[in-house]
């Protein structure tokens, strides 16, 4: 690991950019879907409880 070299001949800005950009959209991703399941659980508890109060 010593010999590892994180300049990238040059293009270090160029892969760093990209990582950082790839890592961001993941994590945007998984928020992302997990916000639309809670809206999607918080809308069919709503359902549920609506058909349940006409019952």
């Amino acid at each position: 690991m010593s010999d590892l070299n994180y300049s990238m001949g040059g293009y270090a800005a160029f892969v760093w950019s990209s990582v950082a950009l790839v890592l961001g959209l993941l994590v945007w991703n998984v928020w992302s879907a997990r916000r639309r399941l809670a809206q999607a659980m918080l809308r069919a508890r709503r359902a549920q409880q609506a058909r349940a109060g006409r019952s």
